[in-house]
């Protein structure tokens, strides 16, 4: 199976920045409405803020979908009857509330650990995934939750975000060409 960093970066960076970009000319509409004076035009400007502001949502959700798309497709290419979970739970886990604090270590870190107990339990000659990485991301999550430090957790988890989501498509799909070790199961 290969995963296509492009569609998936580009989607999970892609989708809020236009989402933002969107937000943005809402509210740059909604202030020139204001600011003719008229009720009409204010009304209007403020209907284009509000619609700008859903669609800006629907982007938002279109990146989670594709996330959590990209969490089921790294799990399914482990799946020896070894990995911590299965693809469905990685992702399911995720949507319940407060447990999911708990289940992004799992499904995220889990993920790296997991990796690396496949490649050397099959012998597959491939860089291992770096753990604290891994580790770091849903760490910077919970940070984001925490006042005054989330300025800073959510500027990292977003790099955190795309590091992540880069090394672990490349080891995806550096599963399928890599050599494997004499003897080694398939």
């Amino acid at each position: 199976m290969k995963l296509s960093k492009a569609f998936y970066l580009g989607s999970i960076i892609g989708a809020p920045v236009v989402a933002f970009a969107i937000m943005v000319m809402g509210f740059v509409g909604a202030m020139g409405g204001a600011a003719t004076g008229s009720e009409d035009a204010a009304r209007v400007g403020l209907g284009a803020m509000m619609g700008s502001f859903g669609l800006a949502m629907l982007m938002i959700v279109y990146a989670c979908v594709v996330q959590m798309v990209l969490i089921y497709q790294l799990w399914a290419a482990i799946q020896d009857g070894h990995a911590r979970t299965t693809p469905g739970k990685a992702v399911g886990f995720m949507l319940i509330p407060l447990f999911n604090l708990y289940w992004m270590f799992q499904a995220i870190h889990g993920f790296a650990q997991d990796y690396n107990k496949y490649i050397a339990r099959h012998g597959i000659k491939v860089p291992q995934l770096e753990e604290k990485l891994f580790l770091f991301y849903p760490i910077s999550i919970i940070g984001c939750m925490v006042p005054l430090v989330n300025m800073v957790a959510g500027l990292a988890s977003v790099v955190l975000a795309i590091l992540v989501a880069i090394k672990a498509i490349d080891a995806v799909n550096a599963l399928g060409a890599a050599p494997r070790a004499a003897g080694a199961t398939a």
